[in-house]
């Protein structure tokens, strides 16, 4: 792995992206929140998640089962 960039092999998706996979995999999005809304060069800060809010550098995303696979 010499050489590589520690993220080449990662895939990135966006939110309705993700949201959509969890669709077709029998699940439901019920609710949504983001943290590190600041900028790489910002200096980091403590900051509470914000619910019902997509936009964010890591958003986590709850789901409940809506049917048999």
């Amino acid at each position: 792995m010499s050489g590589l960039k520690p993220h080449s092999r990662m895939s990135s998706f966006s939110v309705n992206e993700v949201k959509e996979l969890m669709r077709e995999c029998g699940f439901r999005p019920d609710m949504i929140s983001s943290v590190l809304r600041y900028g790489p060069r910002s200096a980091p800060r403590k900051e509470e998640p914000r619910i019902d809010e997509e936009k964010g550098g890591f958003v986590c995303i709850r789901a409940k089962k809506s049917r048999t696979i």
